[in-house]
């Protein structure tokens, strides 16, 4: 569900914890035999390495490092630049049976395994449950179930024509993405269906790289909310004045965003990030502060809250120690914010202290 309490059917999404096989004929020993060459064999040597969702050995990480790279080269050069957070409607619920099957299979993937994948994802059917009742069975002729284990690789290979497509308006100088000195040439990344584009800040770039996405919007089923997208002047911004027409958001030097998981914003400090991650993690156990928690209770809190927040996040020592404290303090309580960086901190790394790993 994207909207929690929504009345609008729209706003719940599909998901499927098993996907049917009998309608394929496919036993269960079958589609898991799929699933591993699938992934082993196939996924990783296939997917441009823009792409680092879902595919071994890949980081998200290396999205978000791109990111303040461009931003510090753009600074130090004066470079006119423009960072796009593209937002894609309901992507993987949108992603067109037809537009999959000719990807496959124009990447190379035998016919017999194509022909198992579309016994799994075709012929499917659903119904929705609204105040007790359900409504009449409709068929699927669309999207990758979240849930179901062939979804993120089959989604992740749904975006290479769209790397394609980019990759070659560069190649034939309609697009320029930024080169970083020491670092590599970047246009696009993606991770899954977080899409970042790199531009050089001029009017025909930005014109051609949308005529691009409208491409595979049409042949994937895909939609770009232009509207929940976000532009961003890297660099010298003058001369910008046409991107208010555009359509997308255009982030000042004011305004912060999220991208994959971190804040980012123009001129954003580590610090200013540091602080928005500790008050985030400090607001959800705030409500524990003055219950008397055992220390299983305190374990399965911990857990329940980490699992919500981006690994890369707790690699900040003053975000780390804050749940730390909780699960080690004598009675469960939870200390402040600004207490966290005190050197009497407790620590897990502490020499002589016995701990789970959470």
């Amino acid at each position: 569900m994207k909207h929690f309490g929504s009345q609008i059917v729209g706003d719940h999404i599909p998901i499927s914890s098993t996907q049917q096989l009998i309608a394929s004929g496919q036993t269960e020993g079958e589609a898991t035999t799929t699933h591993r060459y699938f992934k082993l064999n196939s996924a990783e040597p296939l997917v441009d390495a823009e792409q680092t969702g879902f595919v071994p050995d890949r980081k998200i990480e290396d999205n978000i490092l791109t990111l303040r790279m461009a931003e510090e080269w753009s600074r130090i050069s004066g470079e006119a630049n423009l960072f796009i957070k593209l937002d894609f409607t309901k992507a993987f619920d949108r992603v067109s049976f037809t537009f999959l099957w000719h990807t496959l299979s124009s990447m190379g993937f035998p016919e017999s395994m194509i022909a198992r994948i579309r016994g799994l994802m075709s012929g499917g059917s659903s119904k929705v449950l609204a105040n007790q009742a359900f409504s009449r069975n409709f068929k699927i002729k669309r999207g990758v179930r979240q849930g179901c284990p062939l979804a993120p690789l089959l989604f992740v290979l749904s975006t290479q024509p769209l790397m394609k497509t980019l990759r070659k308006e560069e190649e034939m100088g309609q697009l320029k993405g930024l080169q970083i000195p020491g670092y590599k040439s970047v246009l696009h990344e993606l991770f899954a269906e977080d899409t970042s584009l790199f531009l050089r800040a001029q009017a025909r770039d930005f014109t051609q790289v949308r005529k691009a996405i409208e491409k595979f919007e049409l042949a994937s089923g895909a939609l770009l909310n232009v509207q929940k997208s976000l532009v961003m002047a890297l660099g010298e911004s003058a001369n910008n004045g046409w991107l208010k027409d555009s359509g997308c958001e255009v982030a000042d030097h004011r305004r912060r965003f999220k991208f994959l998981g971190v804040w980012s914003g123009k001129g954003i400090t580590q610090a200013e990030i540091t602080e928005r991650i500790v008050e985030s993690i400090d607001r959800k156990l705030r409500s524990w502060v003055n219950k008397h928690l055992t220390f299983t209770s305190r374990l399965l809190l911990i857990k329940h809250i980490l699992s919500a927040i981006p690994s890369h996040h707790l690699r900040i020592s003053k975000a780390y120690k804050i749940p730390v404290c909780l699960v080690w303090s004598e009675e469960g309580t939870h200390p402040a914010a600004g207490q966290v960086a005190d050197s009497s901190t407790p620590s897990l790394s502490t020499p002589g202290t016995t701990h789970q790993v959470i």
